[in-house]
Order: structure tokens, then C-alpha cells, then sequence
């Protein structure tokens, strides 16, 4: 299954380089795609040699064996799959009575998850009722927070935040090119970024939570700049 891996991954690292817009990406370039995942978003290093060894290997022989089952869970994740054991129930085939357990399982999970959301709600609602102030909340839109009243018709219940001055006042999404001021006079950040639901980089005036996907949100390095903004 190691051999099916390594090729998946690498597939994969070639559609995520042609939708950033490299027509037609080398060996290398994908193994440093991946090998920059393993190491950025995991805090696990493997050398893109290596991996283009693995590739190769795999291109060649029936059958190869990825000695780090580090490496292994983080090819895994790079091309969607919670850990190894995800990626090798996926390759099975899957029996319909698996499938109502699961399914029934995730129905549950969602029951529970939609009455703690609404428990809060309600509890911080009453909270600031009891405070005398009127409770507050804000939304993102595109590439900044807004504003807005407890309307469960208009807006869905996982979108609404509660309301924070600071988000609405300096947290924004952003564009930056070459020339933006990237850092203070000091060294320190003045733009932080994190991928989105579709793996794209995005930037962001301030740290926080990246509003789609609920991850922390990482400082600005001289290495992002130069490979996914130069």
C-alpha cells in the first residue's frame, strides 16, 4: 500500500502546483510541495530527496516500504486521509451494513453537536440579558467580519460568532503582492495566513482563527513569501 500512497500524493502535489497556476510541475517541485506540507503544517521534517527516492521507487518496483510511519501519516493527511489505517479502509470495499452504522453514528454526532451549539447560544444570550446588554454577534463575509442581529432564518447557527470589536476593527483577509510591508521596524508580523477548504494559502491582517476552517493561523515567513507570493 506504500506504493499506492507515494503516487497518490504525488498525483495529487501535480493538480494542487497546475491550480496554482504551474502548467507543467517537475518531480522536484512536487516533492518540495509536499516535503514544505509535511514540515509547515505538521512541524515534521522529510527531506524532498527522499521523497523523490519513494517516487521513484514506486514508479520502478511492485511494491515499496516507507521506513517513518511519520511519513507515512503525513502523506496520508497531505492527500485527505485522517492517518494510514483511513487510507487503507478507503482502498476496501465497503459493505452496506457499515455504511447505515457509520452514517447512523454521524447522525448522532451531529444531533449532539447542534444541541451543544444551541445550549451555548442560549446560555450566553441569557448571560447578557442578565448584564443588561443587548447580545451582539458578527459574520464573515468574503474578507472581513460584520455585524449582525440573531437571525437564525437569514444566517446558519455555525456562522455566527460573538461579536468582538478588535475582529471587526483589524482582522482582515488580504491580497498582498512582493511590495507589501510584510514586517514591523522591529521584525515582528504584520500579516499571518492559512490554507482554506480548498488547501489555497490565504493572508490575514491579524493572528486569530482562519474563519473557514477553525485553524490557528501562522506568522508570515520569509519562506511563504518567496514561494507563494513572489
Amino acid at each position: 500500500m506504500h506504493k499506492e500512497l507515494i503516487l497518490k500524493a504525488f498525483k495529487s502535489g501535480e493538480e494542487i502546483l497546475k491550480k496554482n497556476g504551474s502548467n507543467n510541475p517537475s518531480i522536484n517541485s512536487i516533492s518540495e510541495h509536499i516535503a514544505t506540507f509535511l514540515t509547515e503544517d505538521l512541524k515534521y521534517s522529510t527531506h524532498s530527496r527522499t521523497l523523490r527516492n519513494y517516487y521513484k521507487t514506486a514508479s520502478e518496483e511492485e511494491e515499496i516500504n516507507i521506513s517513518r510511519i511519520e511519513t507515512v501519516n503525513g502523506l496520508c493527511k497531505y492527500i485527505g486521509f485522517k492517518d494510514y489505517n483511513d487510507f487503507i479502509n478507503s482502498q476496501k470495499t465497503v459493505d452496506v451494513s457499515t455504511v447505515k452504522k457509520e452514517n447512523k453514528k454521524n447522525f448522532l454526532k451531529k444531533i449532539y453537536l447542534f444541541g451543544f451549539i444551541v445550549i451555548v447560544t442560549v446560555l450566553t444570550t441569557v448571560l447578557l440579558f442578565l448584564n443588561n446588554n443587548e447580545p451582539k454577534f458578527m459574520i464573515w463575509k468574503i474578507d472581513h467580519y460584520e455585524e449582525v442581529e440573531l437571525d437564525l432564518n437569514k444566517y446558519k447557527l455555525s456562522d455566527l460568532k460573538v461579536y468582538k470589536q478588535e475582529r471587526i476593527d483589524n482582522f482582515k483577509k488580504i491580497q498582498p503582492d512582493s511590495n507589501y510591508h510584510f514586517f514591523n521596524s522591529d521584525g515582528t508580523e504584520r500579516v499571518w495566513y492559512g490554507k482554506n477548504n480548498d488547501k489555497e494559502y490565504e493572508f490575514f491582517t491579524d493572528y486569530g482563527r482562519h474563519p473557514e476552517t477553525g485553524k490557528n493561523l501562522k506568522p508570515i515567513t520569509k519562506y511563504i513569501i518567496n514561494k507563494y507570493i513572489k
